[in-house]
Formats: C-alpha cells, sequence, structure tokens
C-alpha cells in the first residue's frame, strides 16, 4: 500500500531554493537532486517505517526515523567532478 505524503508549503519552497542554489552553478546537478527528492518522497511513501526510529524527550517526535537518501549521497562521475 502506498501513502500520500504531504508536502507543506514551506517544504516545496526549501527544496525549490536548494535546486535554484545548485542549478545556478550545475545545472545537472540542480535537476539530479530534484529527481532524488522525488524519488525519495515516493520511496517513503511506499516505505513509511523506513530509517532508524530516533529517541526524543519530545513525545510529538516520538515517530520520527532517520534515513538516508542514498542517491544524494554518492553523485554520479558527471555530476562529481
Amino acid at each position: 500500500m502506498t501513502f500520500s505524503i504531504f508536502k507543506r508549503p514551506q517544504a516545496e519552497r526549501d527544496i525549490e531554493e536548494c535546486f535554484v542554489f545548485i542549478a545556478e552553478e550545475n545545472l545537472d546537478a540542480g535537476v539530479y537532486f530534484l529527481v532524488a527528492i522525488e524519488e525519495s518522497i515516493e520511496q517513503l511513501a511506499k516505505f513509511p517505517l523506513i530509517g532508524k526510529k530516533m529517541e526524543f524527550r519530545s513525545p510529538q517526535f516520538k515517530e520520527l526515523r532517520n534515513w538516508r537518501c542514498q542517491k544524494l549521497l554518492r553523485l554520479p562521475d558527471f555530476l562529481s567532478g
């Protein structure tokens, strides 16, 4: 079962700002970033319990998980050089 992911307006703005910042130096890298973000969101929709559960004092964060986006950790050769 795939869940729906709602991106808050601020999240949309943050993603867009990151894209612009990256694309000013390297358009391909900016596009790669956007694709990686969208693919990550799709993966979270399919597997909402992915990642390691984190511990916080505040109960409002009791379900927060830490998960690394592998696609953003390893850039393809054409972007890293």
